[in-house]
């Protein structure tokens, strides 16, 4: 079983980074900081820079000025990630060591400002302008997804919500921590479209051949055959880990009596917290025994855990399929070794654990073996498209920095 994910919000700030990174432009994700958490942060946000601080130019790129408050906007968001990252805090951020990191960041941040600005004159040039299309566009897609996102993670049963109203309040406020009204965030979303299809309108041509593809099957193939342990983390997978898709229905146990079992097992008291534990499975074992007669006798299993299943996991987007289980020690072993021992399609009988009793459905029994290359060719050629834009995108952009006139004022940051 499996910790759901915090609310993630988009944060539509705008960065073009070419070198590395598929189609140069993307979103800032971030955690959505409740009200105390702000105040922790290193930094205010830009809506708190006072109008002679954010009107200073600190770069110019063909004549036109990039101000502090451009820069800002998108180092906020950043570096407060990074700060986490590296562990600075307001006690210790004028350390030599941090001052020298945020130094590096800013100067990057800056570049990657340069290379924004660069490409939307360059998009200019080739008729790509912010239109009152590109953001009614950016504007619906944006309430959309964080609606979509708010309604995703949200545990309560109201469900008369108006989750789009809601997300129009969230970019509001989050709007606002810019110094930006929320038209003003959906222009900058707007600008991320307009970058985007000029990127894809420059790259059209760019795609992998057949040979690419099968060099980077079969070298690719060798070298997680060789390292099975690496291949989960492969750009694309092309070893089958060996594993059992299911499904289950939880019948949990009370919270607090999840949380005395662990305090005794934490207290050494393995034997004491056992007893424990048979004795409160007992107490909920009737309404577990009830619910497996009902799939036992022909019920929908898909219906009865929406009706009874106790696990958020199943019932979140990110788990729709189910949890995938090889053995590796990532749930619990009771769950494991009744998951890796069921049939396709087999449900099993009642399973018990801290948790309670679980009814578990084997939805896909995998065996461990290689892909062959007519499986993963769409994949292969997707991931070789794109690190060839990439590259493309990076050389041009290297092309088109040497040909402009572009001056840093890098004291200024």
């Amino acid at each position: 079983m499996k910790k759901l994910r915090g609310i993630i919000i988009v944060v539509c700030l705008v960065v073009l980074i070419v070198a590395g990174v598929t189609a140069g432009a993307y979103f800032v994700l971030r955690p959505k900081y409740l009200e105390e958490e702000r105040a922790k942060l290193l930094f205010k946000g830009p809506s708190a820079l006072s109008d002679k601080q954010a009107s200073v130019v600190v770069a110019e790129v063909n004549g036109e000025a990039i101000t502090y408050k451009d820069f800002f906007n998108q180092l906020y968001p950043y570096f407060q990630q990074t700060s986490y990252s590296f562990g600075i805090t307001q006690d210790n951020i004028n350390s030599e060591a941090n001052k020298e990191i945020i130094r590096s960041f800013k100067t990057d941040v800056l570049d990657s400002v340069i290379k924004q600005r660069l490409a939307v004159q360059k998009a200019a040039e080739q008729g790509f302008t912010l239109s009152d299309e590109y953001i009614k566009k950016a504007t619906d897609q944006m309430i959309t997804a964080v609606s979509q996102e708010l309604q995703s993670t949200d545990t309560s049963e109201n469900t008369d919500k108006d989750y789009r109203q809601e997300a129009m309040k969230t970019i509001e406020a989050e709007a606002a921590t810019y110094g930006m009204t929320a038209d003003e965030y959906y222009k900058e979303y707007a600008q991320y479209l307009l970058i985007t299809d000029f990127l894809d309108h420059l790259t059209k041509d760019v795609e992998a051949t057949d040979e690419d593809i099968k060099k980077y099957y079969n070298e690719q193939l060798a070298i997680q055959q060789s390292n099975p342990e690496q291949a989960d983390y492969a750009d694309v997978v092309l070893v089958k880990t060996g594993g059992t898709r299911v499904k289950h229905i939880l019948i949990s146990l009370p919270q607090e009596e999840q949380d005395e079992y662990r305090r005794l097992l934490d207290a050494n008291k393995e034997d004491e917290a056992e007893k424990y534990l048979q004795e409160r499975l007992e107490a909920i074992k009737p309404k577990a025994q009830e619910v497996l007669d009902k799939v036992n006798s022909g019920g929908d299993f898909e219906e009865l855990l929406e009706q009874y299943g106790e696990d958020q996991g199943m019932k979140s987007d990110l788990y729709k399929d189910g949890y995938f289980v090889t053995g590796n020690g990532e749930f619990i072993s009771s769950f494991e070794e009744t998951s890796l021992a069921l049939k396709e399609g087999e449900v099993s009988g009642l399973v018990p654990g801290p948790y309670g009793y679980h009814i578990i459905k084997a939805y896909e029994v995998v065996e461990e073996g290689a892909y062959a290359l007519e499986e993963k060719r769409d994949e292969i050629k997707n991931f070789l498209d794109n690190q060839q834009k990439s590259v493309y995108i990076d050389n041009k952009m290297t092309e088109w920095m040497a040909a402009s006139k572009i001056t840093k004022y890098e004291d200024r940051l």
